[in-house]
């Protein structure tokens, strides 16, 4: 599974889920932000989009 970004920059999306090695990949950002639950902290100092990047 993934998504390809429609704007510039170009980016594609992949589930780390689907990997044979999760571990090979680190996240850019957090998108859809807006629909976590409250209680969920984010705050590795990635980028927070509310909605798709």
């Amino acid at each position: 599974m993934f998504a390809e970004a429609k704007d510039p920059p170009a980016r594609l999306g992949v589930s780390l889920a689907t990997l044979d090695d999760p571990t090979a990949l680190e996240p850019g950002s957090h998108i859809w932000v807006s629909a976590k639950l409250a209680w969920v902290r984010i705050d590795d100092g990635l980028p927070q989009f509310p909605q798709g990047a």
